[in-house]
């Protein structure tokens, strides 16, 4: 994986807009897979999907409506494990509006 210069060392204060579906269902959850489309959600039934960014919340949060655009602000931090194709996570966010 090759990266920007600029995420060497994470980028504070990322902030993303798309559709959040939860990674475990529950009434509370604090990990998330972010999509600019619901219909191209990996978690959805697609084997067609687009770009998503997992995403871990500072605080968990209950589960509403996944059809609403949420967006979050984190700190966006490279995955260099080379067994897979995620590029990057954003930890540590929190909800800017929803």
């Amino acid at each position: 994986k090759t990266y920007p210069a600029g995420i060497e060392n994470g980028v504070q204060g990322f902030e993303i807009t798309g559709y959040a579906a939860p990674m475990i269902p529950g009434d509370m959850v604090r990990d998330l897979i972010l999509v600019s489309d619901m219909g191209l959600c990996p978690l959805c039934g697609s084997a067609d999907h687009g770009a998503n960014l997992q995403v871990t919340l500072a605080d968990p949060i209950p589960m509403t409506d996944e059809m609403k655009r949420i967006t979050l602000r984190g700190t966006l931090n490279r995955v260099d494990d080379p067994e897979t194709w995620q590029a990057v996570i954003l930890e540590d966010a929190e909800i800017v509006t929803r």
